[in-house]
């Protein structure tokens, strides 16, 4: 990136329409100090958000030290994530309350231009953005024309249509200063817009025009797949000149993990005759298929005709109306409330469990041996999970006491945005940013090989164990202890679809680590955990 004294009066062989802010150098750092401003404009609300900051940073770090739990990690890094969002909706609350539906494709693949024609502006957004500069845009439906540009310091500038097209691309080939590592995001309101309950968003490229193969360095592709994760929906524009739906696509769309079905548009259609477009649709809707890539349809468009290519001719209409039908719902609120439920639900199967093992424990553990020294170490054992059971009972409590006064926090943000609160929300506002481990455990059969081994333990809860067959039973498990065998495990197929309601093969693989928890009277508990 260059600075202030890189201006030089430069221009881009590329201008069609002369900017100001980019024949008037004083314009220009106008325009860049506006945008770099970090100036706050609701106090109120940024100390409930300093606050809020303050819970997850001090409070919740200060408990998972003493807590010790091995999601602690996963639930701070899901609450940053979260407090995040809550910021951007700080800054857009107009955003909230929408479903968003993304844009993407590769460099050049032809989305800004496709989204002009979409919502009915020819030159609204910029069609000659370059791969490296480009930023984020929402569009959306507001009382007034307007453009807000959000930057990396959570500044909010008000900016006009001109100073849009400056700093998308022109004020790269211009200035060689580029705002892609200064602004978040771009929203554009327009009264025009005729969907009430959607917003469109214009991702960059995922893929520079020179590093398909090698994107290590990509920060296009890092803020598009940022983006278009946090999306409701997607269009995937690409090239019908393709052919098909192209490997680096397929790679791409995986990576994002998306829940919904994707409307693929094959764009530039208006290159090939109507018996190739159809013959191209059809081999992607197979090719997607084969790549397990569920869609909702496939369609050609050509933006320079403003036409689409399908049966009905209607199909992109059906699914923006489908979606703007729907009543959207806030969903950060439940966000906190179930990345707080996973990770509690860690300390209540925890305590459980030890309450479990400490009744069989008393009750009829060990039975069979009688000398005194086996007694004390019972009581030592039972002493000691009964202080892990008070621990986890007290951690327990402090994390939901802190769950609500977070929450409290966030309804009082909303309060002052006057941003409707939708308990509930519609169930396709759906937002997956992390993939989330499971812990599950299972009731098991238990057969003790080497009950002499065993006996030398002094903890019957962290046993390991390892997958060894998937059989028609069940599922074989062997109990290890330094590289020992202690005996096997089997969780009963009843077992596995009463927990999971799954088959065995699906949930379980050879030589997956488990732990095991002995419970004595040939039964145990196995624990695994799982990505979902």
């Amino acid at each position: 990136m260059g600075n202030l004294s890189d201006f030089t009066s430069r221009t881009s062989p590329k201008e069609k329409v002369e900017n100001r802010y980019l024949t008037n150098k004083d314009m220009g750092i106008e325009l860049l100090a506006k945008l770099i401003s970090t100036q706050s404009e609701n106090n109120e609300i940024e100390i409930i958000l300093h606050d809020l900051e303050s819970m997850i940073e001090n409070e919740f770090l200060a408990l998972t030290e003493k807590d010790k739990c091995p999601g602690s990690a996963e639930a701070y890094a899901n609450l940053q994530k979260a407090f995040q969002d809550l910021v951007e909706i700080v800054n857009f609350p107009e955003l909230e309350n929408k479903f968003t539906i993304a844009v993407g494709g590769q460099f050049s693949s032809g989305k800004s231009r496709f989204l002009n024609r979409v919502i009915d502006a020819k030159q609204l957004l910029p069609t000659d953005t370059s791969a490296t500069t480009a930023i984020p845009i929402y569009i959306l439906s507001g009382k007034q024309n307007s453009v807000f540009a959000l930057n990396n310091y959570q500044g909010k500038t008000e900016i006009d249509d001109e100073a849009l097209h400056a700093i998308s691309h022109a004020f790269k080939a211009k200035y060689n200063l580029s705002f892609s590592h200064i602004l978040k995001m771009i929203a554009v309101e327009r009264k025009s817009f005729k969907w009430k309950n959607i917003s469109f968003l214009d991702t960059p490229g995922y893929s520079k025009a020179d590093s398909i193969k090698s994107r290590s360095n990509n920060t296009d592709e890092n803020i598009a797949r940022e983006h278009l994760r946090t999306a409701d929906y997607l269009i995937w524009l690409t090239d019908i000149q393709n052919g098909t739906i192209p490997e680096e696509d397929i790679q791409f769309i995986n990576s994002l993990q998306f829940d919904e079905p994707i409307l693929f548009v094959l764009n530039k259609a208006d290159k090939k005759i109507e018996a190739e477009i159809n013959e191209i649709i059809q081999t992607s809707k197979e090719n997607l298929t084969q790549n397990e890539i569920a869609f909702y349809d496939v369609i050609g468009f050509s933006a320079m005709k403003n036409q689409e290519y399908s049966p009905n001719k209607i199909v992109l209409q059906q699914f923006i109306e489908q979606i703007n039908s729907q009543k959207a719902g806030t969903h950060i609120i439940k966000r906190f409330h179930d990345i707080f439920e996973d990770f509690l639900n860690f300390h209540k199967s925890e305590a459980e469990f030890l309450r479990v093992s400490r009744k069989t424990i008393n009750d009829a553990f060990f039975e069979a041996y009688k000398q005194e020294k086996e007694h004390d170490k019972l009581k030592s054992l039972t002493r000691k999970q009964q202080k892990q059971i008070t621990a986890i009972v007290n951690s327990e409590k402090s994390f939901d006491s802190l769950k609500k006064r977070i929450n409290l926090a966030i309804n009082d943000v909303f309060n002052k945005l006057n941003i409707e609160i939708v308990e509930g929300y519609a169930v396709k506002k759906r937002k997956k940013h992390h993939a989330k481990s499971e812990v599950l455990k299972f009731n098991a059969m238990v057969q003790i090989q080497n009950e002499s081994e065993l006996s030398k333990l002094g903890d019957f809860t962290k046993i390991k164990g390892i997958v060894t067959g998937i059989k028609a039973i069940g599922v074989s498990i062997q109990i290890m202890h330094q590289d020992k065998i202690l005996g096997d495990a089997l969780i009963t197929k009843a077992e596995i679809r009463t927990k999971v309601n799954t088959d065995p093969k699906v949930f379980f693989s050879d030589f997956d680590d488990v732990n095991i928890q002995y419970l004595g009277n040939k039964m145990a508990i196995v624990e695994i955990t799982k990505i979902i």
